[in-house]
């Protein structure tokens, strides 16, 4: 059912009703709820509504309000319905608009709105466009200083770079030199160690002797000698005497070195103690305990290290022969078997 749009009651038939003339509007008002203060028409007469939004900035004074209706009113308005008003002589009827609250809140809500969003909308614009610019001038500068760190790390790093390739290529050059001094040095400690063998060779060393305070060298080389029947000229022995061991083992009696003028004399007695199987102290007249005595070439004390060395590799290996001739090493596996010649600790690697 359709409702007064200003006492928003309901309008029966017996009503009686005023229709806003404009097309567009399907506004209803009760005769009652118009008060007469202008004469129009009914047929030209336009409701508040359409009025306000005809003349947003006029006077409102006319616009109807809806109120609560005393009881005396609603008896008035009733009776009303019953006798409807008197229509003037030119065919106008009462329309004083009553105040309509909802219509001119909104009115002037949005009036308020038009008035004042653009200005607010600019003012925040304003501010956050201010904002973002010192945000953006403070990232511009930390940008700048991080840029500027960027190039100074970048800097130091290519100088480190550079610095580290120069470095390597020093390094490079000083390994090469060390190589080529390190062979070199090898090759001198070599050749140091075969001209101190080479100055051995005239020597034999004799281990194994029991010491006496009053003992004469001589004499027990000559009674060691005769012990091999190997004759022996006095003229033909260059020295005798005692060296001390690089690790003296308490009891251990020193070694007598000989040298002799040719490498014949040595050579022939060498060869006279292998044959003879043994030498002990009771052969040359010693009285007391009963010692070993061995002639061995007199090899130097790299020599002895390495010969001691490769006695323990071929024991482990199962090989049966290790000797000296002429100061250098050998070893073989069997009676059959080719030997090897054992110059260096690396060698020590061929037997296997």
């Amino acid at each position: 059912m359709v409702k007064c749009n200003s006492c928003d009651s309901d309008i029966k038939q017996k009503d009686s009703v005023l229709s806003c003339s404009r097309p567009t509007c399907k506004l209803q008002y009760h005769l009652a709820c118009v008060p007469n203060k202008q004469g129009n028409s009914s047929s030209t007469w336009v409701c508040p509504a359409c009025k306000i939004k005809q003349t947003r900035r006029g006077d409102n004074s006319d616009t109807p309000v809806k109120t609560t209706c005393s009881e005396e009113e609603f008896v008035n308005t009733k009776s009303r319905s019953r006798n409807p008003p008197a229509v003037s002589g030119s065919g106008s009827v009462d329309d004083e608009k009553p105040y309509d609250i909802l219509g001119t809140i909104r009115t002037e809500l949005e009036q308020v709105f038009r008035r004042e969003l653009p200005n607010f909308l600019a003012k925040v614009t304003d501010s956050v466009s201010k904002a973002l610019e010192s945000k953006f001038l403070e990232l511009e500068k930390t940008v700048r200083t991080v840029s500027d760190l960027y190039d100074g790390i970048k800097t130091t790093v290519e100088k480190s770079t550079s610095s580290v390739k120069k470095l390597q290529t020093e390094n490079k050059s000083l390994n090469d030199q060390i190589k080529m001094l390190q062979t070199k040095l090898n090759n001198m400690e070599e050749a140091s160690l075969r001209q101190e063998q080479w100055s051995r060779l005239q020597n034999i060393e004799i281990v194994g002797v029991p010491e006496a305070k009053d003992e004469s060298l001589p004499d027990i080389l000559n009674k060691i000698v005769k012990h091999l029947n190997v004759p022996l000229d006095p003229h033909e022995m260059d020295f005798i005497h005692r060296i001390q061991a690089k690790r003296q083992v308490k009891g251990q009696p020193r070694s007598l070195v000989i040298r002799f003028q040719n490498r014949n004399k040595r050579d022939a007695i060498l060869s006279a103690a292998r044959k003879c199987g043994g030498i002990t102290s009771r052969d040359i007249g010693m009285q007391g305990e009963l010692k070993n005595i061995y002639i061995n070439e007199h090899l130097t004390i790299h020599n002895k290290q390495l010969l001691s060395s490769c006695k323990k590799t071929a024991k482990t290996n199962n090989y049966k022969f290790v000797w000296t001739k002429n100061c250098r090493i050998y070893t073989r596996k069997a009676e059959n078997s080719p030997y090897l010649l054992i110059s260096c600790e690396d060698d020590l690697k061929k037997i296997i």
